[in-house]
C-alpha cells in the first residue's frame, strides 16, 4: 500500500501535478515561484483526496495515512525542538528512534533537519491549511476546489483565501 500512498503523494495528484500545472499558469511570473508550506502541504492534502474520493477507503489505506501523517509530526516536532529550544542532535536521533526509526535513518534525517530549519513543519502546518480552506471553499466538489487552487500557482494561504472568497462573491449573485 505504501507506493500507492508514496505516488499520491509525489506524482498524481501531488508534486508532479503542482508542478506541472505551474508551468503553464496564466500569470508568467508566478511560475517559478516556490513555497515549501504550499508545496509540501498539497502534496500531504493529495493524499488526503484519495481519502475524500474513496479511492483510499481500507482499514489498512487509513492507518498508512495515520502513520504518515504521525511521522510527519514527530519530524515536524524534532525539527522545531532542534531550532527552539536547542535539542541537541544527539537527542533527536534518540527520539526519531524511540518513536520507531531505525538508528542510519534516524540520525541522516536530524542531520538535514538542522541544514533546513523548519521544513519538516511544512508538511504538517500545509497540510492544516489546505484542510480548511477545502472545507471552507471546497463545497463545489474535489475537482473544482483543485482546479481553483492549482491555477493559482504556490501563492501564500492567506491570499488563496481571498482569491477564492473573491470568487465565492462574485458567483452568489447568480445562484439568487
Amino acid at each position: 500500500l505504501e507506493y500507492r500512498m508514496l505516488t499520491a503523494h509525489e506524482t498524481y495528484p501531488g508534486h508532479h501535478l503542482l508542478d506541472s500545472s505551474g508551468w503553464v499558469l496564466a500569470r508568467p511570473l508566478r511560475r517559478p515561484v516556490e513555497f515549501p508550506l504550499f508545496y509540501e502541504g498539497w502534496a500531504c492534502f493529495a493524499e488526503e483526496l484519495m481519502r475524500i474520493t474513496g479511492y483510499f477507503s481500507s482499514p489498512q489505506e487509513r492507518l498508512l495515512l495515520a502513520k504518515r501523517r504521525l511521522w510527519r509530526s514527530v519530524r515536524g516536532l524534532v525539527d522545531l525542538e532542534l531550532q527552539s529550544v536547542g535539542l541537541d542532535l544527539k537527542s533527536g536521533v534518540e527520539f526519531m528512534k524511540r518513536a520507531g526509526m531505525v538508528h542510519g535513518l534516524s540520525k541522516d534525517s536530524v542531520l538535514k533537519y538542522a541544514l533546513r530549519p523548519g521544513y519538516q513543519l511544512c508538511y504538517t502546518i500545509g497540510l492544516r491549511r489546505f484542510l480548511d480552506i477545502f472545507r471552507k471553499f471546497g463545497g463545489e466538489g474535489v475537482s473544482s476546489f483543485c482546479l481553483k487552487v492549482l491555477k493559482e500557482g504556490e501563492i501564500g494561504f492567506q491570499e488563496l483565501e481571498k482569491i477564492l472568497e473573491k470568487e465565492d462573491k462574485q458567483r452568489a449573485p447568480n445562484n439568487k
